[in-house]
């Protein structure tokens, strides 16, 4: 949302409405577009438009101008990108390296970890990076480290990136917002209470819930709300659990 007005994606296509839903506009279509098959997402960041689509080249993203319906690509086969400042961080094929692209200039660079090779399927004990975020003006990533380890760093560019917490390994994936992660893991293969593991960025907080059931899984956070859903043999169910800060 802008100050006055609603944007979003629908059919696969963009749309602009008023806060209301009055006024709907119909910005772009992905069939008009040869470099788009798909439309993912649609982001607003410091008043431009960024579209979050799939292509020939993977997953890409789009700055995109309504006036004139032109599309300007800021970095292709993309994960879990995140905007801070004048940049775009992304996690590249593969979960090896962070990807820094500055939205001015266009110009990018892995900033942690390294480029994908196909040799690297092969290797053990190898760096992931599983997430990216920002708060308060301060990016962090979650790190899956050599020695097993599961960690939240705080980026710091030219020095030397603080730890900000340590995740059990009972967390192996990740769903997140600008202020909480969510650590789970659905193939924890423990006779162990398995729980979710939850890190507060606005107080440096951890909590720990148990998990519904052994078949939960996350979809993802909006605000102080996590939705999961619980499969069965017939379909999904999906749920909402309040987490109190």
């Amino acid at each position: 949302m802008s100050k006055d007005s609603l944007y979003y994606v629908h059919n696969n296509c963009v749309f602009k409405s008023d806060l209301n839903g009055k006024n709907i506009q119909k910005l772009l279509s992905a069939k008009d577009k040869k470099e788009i098959e798909w439309i993912h997402g649609i982001k607003l960041y410091n008043n431009e438009i960024y579209l979050l689509a799939e292509g020939d080249e993977g997953n890409t993203i789009f700055r995109f101008y309504p006036k004139n319906k032109k599309m300007e690509k800021i970095a292709e086969d993309i994960r879990k990108p995140c905007f801070s400042g004048d940049n775009l961080y992304y996690i590249e094929y593969g979960e090896v390296g962070i990807n820094k692209v500055n939205l001015k200039t266009l110009k990018g660079k892995i900033v942690r970890g390294q480029a994908w090779k196909d040799k690297l399927q092969y290797e053990d004990n190898i760096v992931l990076y599983k997430g990216i975020v920002e708060n308060q003006g301060k990016v962090y990533y979650i790190c899956w480290g050599e020695d097993g380890k599961v960690r939240l760093y705080e980026y710091r560019n030219h020095k030397k990136d603080k730890i900000q917490h340590g995740f059990s390994n009972n967390s192996y994936e990740f769903v997140y917002n600008s202020s909480m992660i969510v650590g789970y893991n659905t193939h924890w293969d423990t006779s162990e209470e398995r729980y979710i593991q939850i890190y507060h960025l606005d107080s440096e907080q951890e909590q720990k819930i148990k998990m519904p059931n052994d078949d939960w899984y996350a979809l993802l956070v909006v605000d102080d709300l996590l939705f999961c859903g619980y499969p069965d043999d017939k379909d999904d169910f999906y749920h909402m659990i309040k987490i109190d800060n």
